[in-house]
């Protein structure tokens, strides 16, 4: 249930909005369908959905929800936005020229009832576990991201090609190595086995 369809004009961007207690997939109106545009309207106290589907987390995979045709939902409720179909940013394209030395990190952040995996830009000599106190705005993009809830009633482990994580709910950024990746394991597993 995490990719959904929906008509929806150029300007609109398709997303999937985590909060503590429900679960909305929708629209939301942006000047590019870029995720530096999606990360401007997370930045407003209020995110504007249009064509919401919305359902309590305990339904996630359920067929109890509600639709609306437009609705505010506070950042400050936001636990991570998914972006579908979405065109990433370049360092450069962010107006930041200093960042081309910037290389992807692997850290867990750990929310409440939830832990996500996955690879954020770093600066050259900055650790992974300080991500949290760069500057960036309320929100930190991750790549290659896998989210698990800790209920797996609430949902099954899934992945997503870039998450957004509001810092305000992250309780806890641990670095990780590829090594302990389980795809990464695998891979290391299978070398061992074949030499």
């Amino acid at each position: 249930m995490h990719a959904f369809n929906s008509p929806h004009r150029d300007d609109r961007l398709r997303v999937e909005i985590h909060t503590g207690t429900h679960l909305i997939l929708g629209t939301v109106e942006t000047r590019s369908r870029r995720l530096a545009d999606l990360r401007d309207s997370l930045a407003s106290p209020r995110l504007p959905v249009q064509d919401a589907r919305v359902q309590p987390l305990e339904h996630a995979e359920g067929e109890r929800y509600r639709r609306e045709e437009r609705l505010l939902v506070s950042r400050d409720d936001i636990r991570l936005c998914i972006p579908y179909g979405c065109a990433a940013d370049s360092p450069q394209e962010e107006g930041d020229s200093e960042r081309t030395s910037a290389h992807a990190a692997l850290v867990s952040l750990r929310l409440s009832g939830m832990e996500i995996d996955g690879r954020v830009f770093v600066e050259q000599g900055q650790a992974a576990g300080d991500v949290l106190q760069r500057e960036g705005g309320p929100f930190l993009a991750l790549t290659d991201a896998r989210i698990r809830y800790f209920d797996e009633a609430i949902s099954l482990p899934f992945t997503a090609e870039t998450v957004l994580v509001n810092r305000a709910h992250v309780q806890q950024v641990v670095p990780r190595d590829d090594a302990d990746r389980p795809a990464s394991r695998l891979r290391k597993l299978l070398i061992i086995a074949q030499a």
